[in-house]
């Protein structure tokens, strides 16, 4: 349906995302009928209608122009990252009241670097912080 409509159609588990020049109403009306007929209704809340005038974000990247993440989760990982330069993971933990082990915390924010280094794998900042975390992370095993 999307082909004859020249509509480029992708989808991730059940996030589905339509692109294109198309009438979005004709699209919401043929997804909700055919998610019907299986058993299912389309939520209402979670539809989105994104111009090219404003940010594109499937699953949390940015697919305008370039495909990325934004610059507010990049700034935040930026952010711990020299935090916990500065006063030591340890400390950054105390200071923000996480309740997460230094591990766990460590696991975390290279999960999130390897979020971004997965869309941008040749940004040296976040190549950079990997190379911290995977640093600080040995350390603990010593």
């Amino acid at each position: 349906w999307c082909k004859k409509q020249g509509i480029a159609y992708t989808r991730y588990c059940d996030d589905m995302t339509f692109s294109g020049d198309f009438d979005e109403k004709a699209v919401i009306a043929f997804v909700k009928d055919g998610l019907f007929e299986n058993g299912f209704l389309l939520n209402i809340k979670k539809t989105a209608v994104i111009t090219n005038n404003s940010c594109q974000r499937v699953t949390g990247i940015v697919v305008n122009d370039k495909v990325g993440v934004g610059t507010a989760y990049r700034k935040m990982i930026r952010r711990e990252v020299y935090f916990c330069k500065k006063f030591g993971v340890d400390e950054h933990l105390k200071k923000t009241q996480s309740s997460l082990t230094v591990s766990d915390y460590l696991q975390s924010l290279l999960g999130r670097i390897s979020f971004v280094l997965q869309t941008d794998a040749s940004c040296k900042e976040m190549l950079d912080a990997k190379a911290f975390v995977l640093g600080q992370l040995r350390s603990l095993k010593k």
